[in-house]
């Protein structure tokens, strides 16, 4: 059994034709996360999978945010 716990999906960002970005609140081992990743379209299932990506500490969102800007 995974530590690994997707609670809700925030936005969905098309990236082109078969990829997207997802932002999405989640749960390892008992801590919430902000996950932000570019998921693709599988050519085999024809539906999306997860990509690269990266998983933020939520008391650490608004410090990213300030630097994206």
């Amino acid at each position: 059994m995974s530590d690994y716990t997707e609670h809700e999906l925030i936005a969905e960002v098309k990236k082109g034709e078969r990829d997207c970005y997802r932002i999405r609140i989640c749960e390892y081992k008992g801590h919430p996360y902000v996950d932000l990743r570019q998921w693709y379209l599988d050519r085999a299932t024809n539906e999306y999978a997860p990509g690269k990506g990266c998983t933020i500490k939520p008391e650490s969102l608004r410090e990213v945010i300030l630097a994206l800007q």
